[in-house]
This record gives structure tokens, sequence and C-alpha cells, in this order.
């Protein structure tokens, strides 16, 4: 059985194995007013994460409170993943899938996984937002 994921900051961009301390990574974030704002806003859950991140036993007994069959589980941990998370200047994290318009050009940040930015339902959302946006006239939706 898979177990997870968790959610804590990683300590650089290319951190896969937890154990390596990106500093100019860590540095741009300690340097964030907005990170900071968050990290007072979620002390508890921190706590907790920290644990869960240091020891596998905490980890899978906050699973095990989800799914009581854990209790007690052996478990080896696998590659990290890395997922950026945007994070708007109070300290509040976006929701997946920013949409905006910059001039003629349309972004979309926070995509959650690689798979999600290839979804033809997305593609479809963005092509109608591009076209009121830019006032495209042949511009139709299927939905």
């Amino acid at each position: 059985m898979l177990v997870g994921p968790n959610a804590f900051l990683s300590f650089g961009r290319e951190n896969y194995s937890g154990w390596r301390i990106g500093l100019k990574d860590s540095l741009e974030v300690a340097a964030s007013p907005s990170f900071w704002k968050f990290a007072s806003q979620n002390r508890q859950a921190a706590v907790q994460e920290v644990g869960a991140v240091l020891s596998r036993k905490k980890f899978l007994a906050g699973a095990a409170d989800y799914v009581p069959s854990l209790e007690g589980a052996a478990s080896t941990p696998i590659t990290r993943g890395i997922r950026a998370q945007a994070m708007d200047r109070q300290g509040q994290l976006l929701d997946d899938f920013v949409i905006e318009n910059i001039g003629s050009a349309t972004l979309m940040r926070n995509a959650p996984s690689p798979g999600a930015t290839s979804s033809l339902a997305i593609a479809e959302h963005l092509v109608e937002t591009m076209g009121k946006h830019l006032r495209f006239t042949n511009v139709t939706s299927h939905g």
C-alpha cells in the first residue's frame, strides 16, 4: 500500500532525497514575507508535519487515524515528489490553475501535475478564456 503524500517544505527545488539543503532555494524562501505570514498562520500543522517527516513511525500513526489497519505497520520510504505551490503576498495558498492575462499573454500557473496540464477540458477552458480576453470571433465551446 502506498501511503502519502504529506505536505512539507522542501529545502531545494531538486531535493528528492530530502536530506540535502539547497542554500539558494532555502534563502529565497526565508527572505519571503509571504512565507513567514503563511508559517505564522500554520504553526500547529507545521509541528505535526515536522514530526511526520523525521519519523516514519509518526507518519504512519497519523495515517492510521484515517486507515486504522495501518496501526503498527512497517514502512519503506520511496523517492519523494516536489510540487511547487503558489502563494499570494498575504501568505495564502492559491488554488490550482491560476489563470491570468497579462497583455496578450494568458498564463496558467500552479498546475497540480503534468497530467493535469494535458487535460482537454482545461485546454478548452483556456481557449475559451483566451478567446474572451482577446475577443476572438471564431471561438466555440463544445461543453
